[in-house]
């Protein structure tokens, strides 16, 4: 065996060795070195500066798209309001014709005009360019998929159809149509960027819902198409001879679907007595099929509704009980590591010890407030009073002391209808007992009037025992 001084001096010349070894390879000639330092801090200054880019674009794609802000907001109520206006304005000559003649529509509608059709093409460039900053919209590939999804596709439309009525003027009520629909255009977008966060959220629940309610919807839906075809085919059947309004089956399943759906355009009618009477009496029922589906929809979706909010508030409880565990898992671990410095180096005077000790105290008292007020937020929520389940469980809980009563009194009417039957039972006995009791009575009279012809033989009936009396059956009987 080495003693242990030549395995450290061993272990010690191959640490120098390695260490030298390693600075050959790593360290180079100086300007080496500059050109590295040189290439990094580039490197690190180009990807700041593309951070700061993608920065930029971001809140610029957010301000446009997503408006979190007041000035946002304000930005594209004006976009509407100045759309609007466009819109109000094309149609003051339809409403005032002395408007023509101000001079109004060719000044102020040029204006607008102008200003609406550089308002949205500066827009759409805008969030071209800063699009990118999604990694699906990076690249020449990723900005073709911007173009060509549905929204902007639309919006692109929109500013091409409103550069060719600005450039080739028009008149005519295709211009104003393509103008109320960028009005509408530009509110709807209005309106989605405004619920932005929770576009999806009210289409999915409703669409839950829906599928919960499948079956009902489905068999009102097979109920309908059953009273459609049956009331196009008797009106058909009663009025195809002698009215000329409804003379096939196609005009008949029309004027079913509009006389159901309590339309009632009037184009066409029956004109016989069977027929009207018919109509009424499936106008009356179409009104009663066709409520169904939405009393079914609104309680679906107010049943819904309420399993969301318990979900929301038991996910709601089971965080604030969680973040209550870790709060006192993390008192706890402070408060001992804390006790276990403050015996270590309790006989250390140093400043460091000290200032490790602190620095543990403050610790364990950070921890300790964190755990108070976790306690007391996991207190209020669970305090929390919700009044529609607290109504619910006042109903339950009512609808069961109800049923207990129930089952208590039809508990006490069973006792009381044993006793009486036992009461009626036990007088009936009695009342048998006597009966027989009087038979044995006159049938031992009987027997005592046949055997010794005198009814005075005897002190009573019973008194057989009598020693008098049986002296004296004994006499008679020698």
């Amino acid at each position: 065996r080495k003693p242990l001084s030549l395995i450290l001096d061993e272990v010690e010349r191959k640490r120098k060795l390695r260490e030298r070894q390693n600075s050959i390879v790593s360290n180079g000639s100086s300007n080496e070195k500059i050109e590295q330092t040189e290439e990094n801090f580039s490197k690190k200054f180009d990807k700041f500066k593309r951070s700061k880019n993608l920065l930029l674009k971001y809140r610029i794609y957010e301000f446009l798209r997503r408006p979190s802000t007041l000035l946002a907001t304000i930005y594209h109520f004006v976009a509407f309001i100045l759309v609007m206006a466009c819109l109000l304005v094309s149609v003051a000559p339809q409403m005032d014709k002395n408007f023509q003649k101000w001079g109004g529509k060719s000044v102020i509608l040029f204006i607008l005009e102008r200003i609406v059709v550089i308002w949205f093409s500066v827009e759409y460039l805008i969030r071209f360019w800063s699009c990118n900053w999604q990694q699906k919209y990076q690249g020449r590939r990723g900005k073709w998929n911007f173009v060509k999804s549905s929204a902007h596709l639309v919006d692109l439309f929109v500013i091409v159809l409103s550069v060719w009525v600005m450039v080739w003027p028009h008149e005519g009520h295709e211009v104003f149509a393509f103008r109320a629909f960028r009005g509408f255009h530009r509110f709807f977008q209005i309106v989605q960027i405004i619920i932005t966060e929770r576009q999806l959220r009210p289409w999915n629940l409703f669409l839950s819902v829906l599928y919960d309610q499948r079956e009902q919807l489905m068999i009102i839906f097979y109920l309908e198409i059953v009273i459609f075809s049956l009331l196009a085919y008797l009106t058909f059947l009663l009025e195809h001879q002698n009215n000329e309004m409804i003379d096939s089956m196609a005009e008949a399943f029309w004027w079913s679907i509009v006389t159901l759906t309590t339309v009632g355009y009037g184009d066409k009618v029956p004109i016989s007595w069977a027929g009207q009477i018919l109509s009424a009496t499936f106008i009356l029922l179409g009104i009663c099929v066709f409520a169904l589906p939405a009393g079914i929809i609104g309680t679906g979706l107010a049943l819904k509704l309420e399993q969301v909010e318990q979900s929301r508030q038991r996910r709601q409880k089971a965080n604030s009980a969680a973040r209550l565990i870790q709060r006192a898992w993390f008192c706890y671990r402070h408060h001992q590591s804390c006790l276990q410095l403050t015996k270590f180096f309790h006989h250390q005077p140093g400043d460091i010890y000290k200032a490790i000790v602190f620095e543990n105290i403050t610790k364990t008292f950070i921890s300790l407030i964190q755990f108070h007020l976790a306690k007391k937020h996991f207190k209020h929520i669970n305090k929390t009073v919700n009044l529609r389940n607290v109504i619910e469980s006042f109903k339950y809980g009512q609808a069961d002391t109800f049923q207990r009563l129930n089952e208590l009194n039809r508990s006490i009417d069973w006792i009381v209808k044993r006793l009486s039957m036992n009461e009626y039972r036990s007088q009936s006995e009695s009342k048998s007992k006597s009966k027989q009791k009087i038979i044995i009575e006159t049938d031992n009279e009987q027997n005592r009037i046949d055997v010794f012809g005198s009814k005075k033989t005897f002190h009573n009936i019973d008194d057989l025992n009598c020693p008098l009396c049986w002296n004296h059956f004994k006499q008679l009987k020698q």
